[in-house]
């Protein structure tokens, strides 16, 4: 069994480990305001599922 490799240039490495971890932390900050949208969306969209299928089987199946 062969041992780990471990970077040799531990600046380069930690640089973008933060890098990394920053680039989440923005695309958090900027969905933030979107978060209770996408939930609210989604609970209408579970409710009026069966709805949506009921209708769709009275239009012959076609959901366009």
């Amino acid at each position: 069994m062969e041992k780990a490799q471990f970077p040799n240039d531990l600046p380069k490495f930690i640089f973008s480990i933060t890098a990394i971890l920053l680039m989440i932390a923005a695309c958090f900050w900027v969905l933030k305001p979107f978060i209770l949208g996408f939930l609210w969306a989604g609970m209408v969209v579970i409710a009026t599922w069966p709805l949506f299928k009921k209708i769709e089987s009275k239009l012959w199946h076609k959901n366009g």
